[in-house]
Order: structure tokens, then C-alpha cells, then sequence
């Protein structure tokens, strides 16, 4: 089973949603799940039953609800916490291919 991302309100940046989709990731974004301006718990949830990774900026906020998400029982596919940085669709789409997905369980 490949690896599915949901990018959320903060992340959302259509150039990169491009460029990985046109290299067959499965990206979601908030817009094509309805979810546009949805509050970061609601984010999350939707994430947990569709088996999404989500992809977020919010580092403060996602780390918290992951917490809250594991004390309550609940897991998720995962969550990408990564620097709100100026840069280019190249280095993104570098950063990204650096990701170790071989390293990730598979389901």
C-alpha cells in the first residue's frame, strides 16, 4: 500500500501539490476534502479515518494533538511537522524525495 498525504490549510502551496502529484503521490488538500478553513482537530480526525498522512506548518498545534490523539487510544497515519521556510518548489520537491519512506511500516 503506497503512502497517502493531506496537506493541510497551512501547508497547502498548489505548486508543490502539482509537481508531487504529477509524480504520482496522492495528495489531498482541505479544498477537495471539503475541509477548507476546518479547525486542526478536525483536520487531524478526517486524516485518521481515511489513513492519510497529513503534512502540516502548524508544528506547535499538531504536536499537541497528537499527544491528546494517543492519550485518548486513537492513532493515525502520521504526521509530517515541518518548518515554514521561503522556499522553492525545487527544494520542497527535493526535501520531499529525501523523505526515508523505506523506513516507514507498511501496511
Amino acid at each position: 500500500m503506497s503512502l497517502k498525504f493531506y496537506l493541510d490549510d497551512d501547508s497547502t502551496d498548489t505548486g508543490l501539490v502539482r509537481a508531487l502529484q504529477a509524480r504520482d503521490f496522492e495528495m489531498l488538500t482541505p479544498q477537495a476534502a471539503g475541509l477548507a478553513g476546518a479547525d486542526d482537530p478536525d483536520h487531524l480526525r478526517y486524516c485518521a479515518e481515511h489513513g492519510l498522512v497529513l503534512l502540516t506548518h502548524n508544528i506547535g498545534d499538531f504536536a499537541r494533538l497528537h499527544g491528546e490523539f494517543l492519550r485518548q487510544g486513537k492513532s493515525h497515519a502520521g504526521i509530517i511537522l515541518m518548518r515554514q521556510q521561503a522556499f522553492g518548489i525545487g527544494e520542497k520537491l527535493r526535501a520531499w524525495f529525501a523523505f526515508p519512506t523505506s523506513a516507514l511500516p507498511r501496511r
